[in-house]
């Protein structure tokens, strides 16, 4: 039987861990609904072009995605955990660290940068899969994913310099929501930057194959 202290961290664990399920889930709807009126706005097109039904569509397309990018990318950790696990047999512990890390890194970037390609294109009414954002960003996923990993990077420092500056003040002033709603802004931001980067590659690769097709 569990003693009252283990039931209590045991629960404390549950609790913490849906707290952060649920914020991460209501993070993802809002994100959601909002990509779809400033991803239009990008394109010069109308934000919410054909009423309440188009925007559940574009809406629910768009959830979809981020929900399957963010199970891909769990499973990419599961079996490049393993790899890493085995290989981690053979090489130095410090090497196979590295290893690791840049793979995983390597993996989150590639796998978020095609599906924020795939959400651009669901955001202006472009049906596009991951399978279909892939075929279609190959030429440039490593150099996009660069810039989605330079973008990260430039955000995570500004947020974690708001975080030390001004923490202990919205403490002391009653509002210590203001760093993570800040956080929030700022990631929500760099998303929104990179689906620019994403549009301009996109139309980048476009006008070059018709371009080609036009040649030939």
């Amino acid at each position: 039987l569990l003693s009252s202290t283990e039931v209590d961290i045991t629960a404390l664990i549950d609790t913490f861990g849906m707290q952060i399920l649920t914020t991460k889930l209501f993070a993802l709807l809002v994100s959601s609904a909002l990509f779809i009126p400033i991803t239009r706005l990008l394109v010069d097109a109308v934000p919410f072009e054909g009423g309440l039904i188009k925007f559940l569509g574009r809406f629910s397309r768009i959830f979809v995605l981020q929900i399957t990018a963010i199970s891909i990318f769990m499973l990419f950790v599961l079996l490049f955990s393993v790899v890493a696990s085995i290989v981690g047999v053979i090489l130095p512990q410090a090497l196979t660290i590295i290893l690791t890390l840049t793979g995983m890194i390597a993996g989150l970037l590639t796998i978020f940068t095609v599906a924020n390609v795939a959400i651009v294109g669901e955001a202006i009414d472009s049906r596009t899969s991951l399978p279909v954002a892939l075929t279609m960003i190959r030429p440039l996923l490593m150099p996009l994913a660069a810039t989605y990993g330079a973008i990260l990077i430039t955000s995570y420092l500004i947020a974690t310099i708001f975080s030390f500056s001004f923490g202990g003040i919205s403490v002391n002033l009653g509002i210590a929501w203001l760093p993570s709603v800040f956080n929030y802004a700022i990631d929500f931001a760099a998303t929104i930057l990179h689906f620019a980067a994403c549009l301009w590659a996109t139309q980048a690769i476009m006008q070059q194959r018709n371009k080609n097709n036009g040649q030939s």
